[in-house]
């Protein structure tokens, strides 16, 4: 009788600790490119946001040359409706808060498109896909406008402050002027931050000044300006430029307000005699 011979095993299998070693090794290559990945993605939207700002501060200095010199109004609560004629909300007429804030004054400049000039973030253009909202569209731009110190906010009875420059031709030195920056607000459909807003406050004002440091659950602690890119905003200048501010520079008084650049003065307080600057403060209150 012939005794079968013992199954030999596999030669070319896989033993338990090459395996193992295989899973360490793809675990920890994960680990590594995560951060990567994250670091691209972030360069990415911070292009998308340069080229946004680019356009909105070409549009605000376009304007002022179409009308003698005068900078759009950051806020403008006397502002009567406005029939859109362009983009996807041609035909539509806006009014209330939604004329009031900047972007639909503006957007004739880029015929309204506002993705990729004003609305960045994927979130948004999925609310505004959804929604087709005009009130988000006015409210959540990527950018604030400086509009305490330039433009001006204006509402029933009262004009803008004596120190803001409402012209171009009142700049001190328009490469060291804030026009936008980028923002944020409390809001409950983005987990409680959206990274938006159509105004933003200078570190100091007749209302008081910026908290000692940033904090990332309090917006309003500082102005609305939102510090995204390690520490750093993205401003535009009344000169057409941008660049990074990071957040020593930004609570320089004498980037946000002509007359304390024009006497270099860094604990100048802007004075106001209009500090009705809501025109909704972004927490919903219906849309």
């Amino acid at each position: 009788m012939k005794l079968q011979s013992p199954v030999k095993p596999n030669q070319n299998a896989f033993t338990l600790i090459e395996l193992l070693v295989v899973v360490v090794i793809i675990a920890t290559l994960s680990a590594l490119s995560f951060p990567i990945y994250n670091k691209v993605t972030k360069r990415a939207y911070m292009a998308k946001e340069m080229t946004a700002g680019r356009s909105l501060i070409g549009a605000t200095l376009a304007y002022a040359t179409d009308n003698g010199g005068e900078i759009v109004r950051g806020l403008d609560q006397t502002h009567a409706p406005m029939k859109v004629t362009s983009g996807p909300y041609a035909g539509i007429t806006v009014s209330g808060p939604e004329v009031a804030r900047y972007p639909f004054r503006l957007g004739l400049y880029f015929d309204h498109n506002f993705e990729g000039t004003t609305i960045i973030n994927s979130r948004l253009k999925q609310i505004m896909s959804e929604q087709g909202s005009s009130y988000i569209v006015s409210l959540l731009p990527a950018f604030g406008i400086n509009g305490e110190n330039v433009g001006g906010v204006f509402s029933a009875g009262s004009t803008a402050n004596s120190d803001c420059v409402t012209n171009i031709q009142q700049i001190h030195d328009p490469s060291r002027l804030i026009a936008f920056a980028t923002a944020r607000i409390e809001h409950e459909d983005f987990d409680g931050m959206a990274p938006g807003f159509h105004l933003v406050s200078p570190p100091k004002s007749a209302a008081g000044s910026w908290s000692g440091s940033y904090s990332d659950s309090n917006a309003s602690s500082w102005g609305n300006v939102d510090l995204r890119y390690g520490n750093k905003a993205i401003a535009a200048f009344m000169d057409g430029s941008l660049r990074l501010v990071g957040d020593e520079e930004i609570k320089d008084i004498r980037l946000w307000n002509n007359e304390a650049a024009k006497n270099d003065d860094q604990n100048y307080r802007p004075g106001s005699n209009n500090r009705n600057t809501g025109a909704g403060d972004g927490r919903r209150r219906g849309r």
